[in-house]
């Protein structure tokens, strides 16, 4: 399971990269090389680099969903930040951080 949720994550990449080249905000060589840093950093299991990922991907969402406008991406944010606490506590709650 772990391998597919690393796929996965190079999945969540790829689109956001494809998005960004397509819309002319990241070249083709730049976008090779993010997504060859991706694949490796998911072939070596690092969740901190997984994290950063994320959360790199999410705030790409929130800015093209505010067309740039910092003020709703701020308040889009603060929402967003906050529904992934609680979907956080959920998980936790449930047993998601037992390790076995």
């Amino acid at each position: 399971m772990k391998r597919l949720a690393n796929f996965v994550i190079v999945i969540s990449a790829l689109g956001m990269v494809l998005k960004l080249a397509v819309q002319g905000g990241i070249t083709p060589d730049r976008a090779a090389v993010f997504l060859f840093l991706v694949v490796v950093a998911a072939a070596l299991g690092k969740g901190v680099i997984k994290l950063i990922l994320a959360c790199a991907s999410l705030a790409i969402f929130l800015l093209e969903y505010t067309n740039h406008d910092m003020g709703q991406f701020q308040q889009l944010a603060i929402s967003v930040g906050a529904l992934l606490l609680v979907l956080l506590g959920m998980y936790v709650m449930l047993g998601g951080m037992r390790k076995e």
